[in-house]
């Protein structure tokens, strides 16, 4: 693991295809596939990884520098912790990562084989961690799970049968839970029964012209914000019947997730696939972290409770 710091790189305004959005790279840093965009208000910074090089990203959005620590890859997903920290999920294992680069333990290890990792993550209201894992290409169709690890360690498994789960969001009450099935093309909305979920119901299947869902976010009114992986844009869903409300075109071809932030929750972050990694277009901006002012907020989150 080792710690870097990244100048703030050039901030040339494009304006997207909707014409009340705005689009702009925060900082020089560029992933070769960046995910999992969370805000961290007790810091003031937007994590966010680099799954193939194994870096955490803590991004100032006022002036875009960037701390990055590296572990070793693959890492899929980064969250605050109520104490002050940040959980990585790398590989099958969970880490906490304190102030200091030393300062990092193993929380959990899923008992998966290799070839299986870790996706994206959210905490729920209580700060248990929900987190998807994917199977390798040679595990049966189906192999895919959906977890939930408390700040104890301890993991249970809440679904099963998933190809491969995706984006995780919470709806403003805490009480219905959305999840990308990436390869199938839906985004399936849950009710959370105490400890169970029950209800399952497709909100929305992508058509394939569209591309591929991948993360998502939830607005302040209860819409949910898909990232469309090849599909160069974001949608926003309606909660009650999955209509297409808005759709946000953007200067790259794979956003994969997508986060609100700032002060106040105004500002929307995506992450984006490098040319390596899925962006044929060769656009300058693809790899980066990017900032949209979409003219709406999302909901506050809630830090995964681990010390």
């Amino acid at each position: 693991m080792s710690e870097a710091t990244t100048d703030r790189g050039g901030q040339v305004r494009v304006p997207g295809a909707d014409r009340r959005c705005d689009v702009a790279p925060v900082g020089a840093v560029r992933a070769a596939f960046g995910e999992g965009p969370t805000w961290d208000a007790a810091h003031n910074v937007v994590r966010w990884v680099d799954i193939p090089a194994g870096d955490v990203h803590a991004t100032d959005p006022l002036t875009g520098n960037t701390r990055t620590t590296r572990f070793t890859p693959p890492v899929s997903a980064v969250v605050p912790t109520s104490g002050g920290r940040f959980a990585a999920a790398a590989g099958l294992s969970l880490l906490l990562v304190g102030t200091a680069s030393s300062d990092t333990r193993a929380l959990a290890r899923l008992p998966l084989a290799d070839g299986y990792r870790m996706n994206d993550a959210v905490c729920d209201g209580d700060g248990r961690l929900w987190v998807g894992t994917m199977p390798p290409r040679t595990a049966p169709q189906g192999s895919g799970r959906l977890w939930r690890i408390d700040g104890g360690g301890q993991a249970t498994v809440m679904l099963d049968g998933l190809r491969l789960p995706n984006g995780l969001g919470w709806s403003p009450d805490g009480r219905r839970l959305y999840l990308v099935d990436t390869l199938v093309g839906s985004v399936d909305v849950f009710d959370l029964d105490g400890d169970r979920l029950t209800g399952r119901q497709t909100l929305v299947r992508v058509d394939a012209h569209h591309g591929r869902p991948d993360g998502l976010a939830v607005d302040e009114n209860g819409a949910v914000w898909v990232a469309l992986a090849g599909g160069g844009a974001l949608h926003r869903y309606s909660p009650v019947d999955g209509r297409l409300l808005r759709r946000v075109e953007l200067p790259v071809s794979h956003p994969t997730s997508c986060s609100f932030g700032g002060s106040q929750l105004a500002e929307l972050y995506v992450t984006t696939a490098g040319p390596d990694h899925g962006d044929r277009t060769n656009h300058p901006y693809a790899g980066h972290l990017l900032r949209l002012d979409v003219g709406i907020a999302g909901l506050p989150g809630t830090p995964m409770g681990a010390p």
